[in-house]
């Protein structure tokens, strides 16, 4: 906090009194909002209340948000858990605390992303698997989401944030938003992967918020070959063209659109791999792993002939129009191909993908719209229209 600063207390509760964007937050506030959750997207915006935080709570002014496939599967439904009415989704916010109790939590720079809290010594946390633990908070299951301009959240929701964050020395903060869920969710599938320099890799749905991350992490950091497989209309955009310094995969193939294009496009498969494998003196025409990061089931389909022996299938999307997989239990076992989910990921990995963006060894792929475009890009993420992450302007930067 700088010298100047003026902190005011008001019934208990510090805020900033001199910085305009840091003073007490107004009484009301924009959010998108679901009014009554059910089958079909019904997002409209809303003036609502800022509640002032009760004890062990902060108010979060939110700078940016990431959107996400999953902002559209919670709102719709509505999902076990989740609020059925005016329900606020969003859980890749980043922003700074500009009210507490605590007057040496002001102007913290914290995140809200989906895993908000968990209790880090039950067993599934103890076992790194900290989406399972039974006493988490979540965004926007336990409290509202971050498509709004202030949050009033307990402190043990938000996850304090490096400094270079926010310093815009180097980087704008806004790409920084894509860590916190797309980018988590990518280190952690392409280290489920087991990939080694040389390894060849093939990612359903590429052109995705996570898809188009697991394929920077996967060639900057493990220095894999990368195959990227997503719709035949994406095929045209920049981060798919080899001259681009930030390109996502080494070779993109269209999937295919019918049954009857399916074996030509193992074919292919085979021929890419053949060409990528050739650079590193391999023999064999098969990747190493698949992560599948489409939502789509046609992408999940007949994956083990995809594989080579002894390879990583890596479940990260979660299809809308279906949820049943097939795999031949004889050639799982013969082959000893292995098969698993990958649910998100832990502060620990979203940590990681900061640093990843901070260092420039990879640069996420960033469309930034406002907060009323929401409605509008939440129907273009549920017909998988869009490229790379879509990041939402709340109240930007800090004067």
């Amino acid at each position: 906090m700088a010298k100047s600063d003026k902190v005011v207390a008001e019934n208990g509760v510090h805020h900033h009194g001199q910085d305009a964007s840091l003073k007490c937050p107004p009484e009301h506030q924009k959010a998108i909002i679901t009014p009554k959750v059910g089958p079909v997207l019904n997002l409209c915006e809303r003036e609502i209340e800022v509640r002032p935080p009760g004890p062990g709570e902060v108010v979060v002014r939110i700078a940016w948000t990431g959107m996400c496939g999953s902002d559209v599967s919670f709102s719709i439904g509505p999902k076990t858990g989740f609020p059925a009415h005016d329900h606020i989704a969003g859980h890749e916010g980043i922003g700074h605390i500009v009210q507490s109790h605590d007057v040496a939590l002001l102007h913290q720079p914290v995140a809200l992303r989906f895993l908000a809290y968990t209790c880090e010594r039950c067993k599934y946390c103890l076992r790194n698997l900290p989406e399972s633990c039974r006493r988490q908070i979540a965004f926007p299951k336990d409290y509202n989401g971050t498509f709004r301009q202030y949050a009033t959240v307990p402190y043990c929701s938000v996850a304090p944030l490096p400094p270079f964050v926010f310093d815009g020395r180097e980087k704008d903060p806004k790409i920084y938003s894509s860590a916190l869920c797309s980018g988590s969710a990518a280190v952690k599938a392409t280290r489920m992967a087991g990939l080694r320099p040389g390894d060849i890799v093939v990612v359903f749905g590429i052109g995705g918020a996570i898809g188009h991350l697991v394929g920077l992490i996967a060639r900057n950091v493990h220095r894999a070959k990368v195959i990227g497989v997503d719709v035949a209309s994406k095929a045209s955009h920049p981060i798919f063209d080899p001259a681009n310094p930030g390109v996502v995969c080494d070779k993109f193939l269209s999937a295919p659109a019918s049954a009857d294009q399916e074996d030509s496009f193992r074919k292919r498969i085979a021929r890419v791999c053949g060409e990528l494998g050739a650079m590193n003196n391999r023999f064999d025409h098969t990747p190493d792993a698949v992560i599948v990061c489409s939502n789509r089931i046609s992408s999940f389909k007949d994956l083990t002939s995809y594989i080579c022996d002894g390879g990583s299938i890596i479940i990260v999307g979660n299809p809308s129009d279906g949820d049943r997989l097939y795999f031949p239990i004889h050639e799982i076992l013969e082959r000893q191909i292995k098969v698993q989910g990958c649910l998100m990921g832990s502060r620990e990995e979203m940590y990681q993908c900061l640093e990843y963006i901070h260092s420039g060894t990879i640069t996420p792929h960033i469309t930034e719209v406002c907060l009323t475009d929401i409605p509008q890009y939440m129907s273009q993420i549920k017909t998988l229209s869009t490229v790379g992450k879509i990041v939402v302007r709340i109240n930007g930067p800090i004067n």
